[in-house]
């Protein structure tokens, strides 16, 4: 009897990846303004999530990059919901970031989206200061579109490093 509920265990644990992928269509997005403005995003019911991150380190200069390339396949928009950005420089300096969802394709600022920090100190020698921020989107990204992040800083004392992180899902294209 132990035997079978434990073949019968393995065969459900084998079958759950099926299963899983045996879900229903991911159905489309609605965007509610034309395609030359910012991408509106209402009621995103896709089953594609997704989650990138990229580290950014400047040891000299106010500024730095996360490039994230290409990252909406054909047929597919990349819907970002938010945008994650932790960070470390020095005490007294701020730190932040804006999102570029298409420069390449629709230039600077389409559907530029700030992301504003807050700073703590984090150690007993108050010489490090860590920055936490999210900000909640309503961009899309289209194949083709080069998606990056800028990140500034108000001083160039030292260097910096930041990881920022994109939370999503891909949709299906309305085209």
């Amino acid at each position: 009897m132990n035997f079978c509920k434990a073949a019968l265990a393995l065969v459900l644990v084998a079958l759950a990846p099926v299963a899983a992928y045996a879900q229903a269509a991911p159905t489309d997005v609605m965007i509610v303004n034309p395609p030359e403005a910012p991408g509106q995003v209402v009621g995103p019911s896709d089953t594609f999530p997704v989650v990138l991150t990229e580290n950014v380190a400047v040891f000299n200069g106010l500024s730095g990059v996360a490039g994230f390339g290409e990252v909406a396949p054909a047929g597919y928009r990349l819907i970002i919901d938010h945008v994650s950005l932790f960070g470390r420089t020095r005490v007294g300096q701020r730190l932040w970031g804006v999102v570029h969802p298409c420069d390449n394709l629709k230039g600077s600022p389409w559907g530029t989206t700030g992301i504003a920090t807050v700073s703590m100190i984090e150690d007993s020698t108050q010489t490090n200061a860590v920055h936490f921020g999210i900000a909640d989107t309503a961009l899309y990204v289209e194949p083709g579109c080069q998606l990056k992040v800028a990140l500034q800083r108000n001083a160039s004392a030292g260097g910096f490093g930041a990881w920022v992180t994109i939370h999503g899902h891909l949709a299906r294209s309305p085209d």
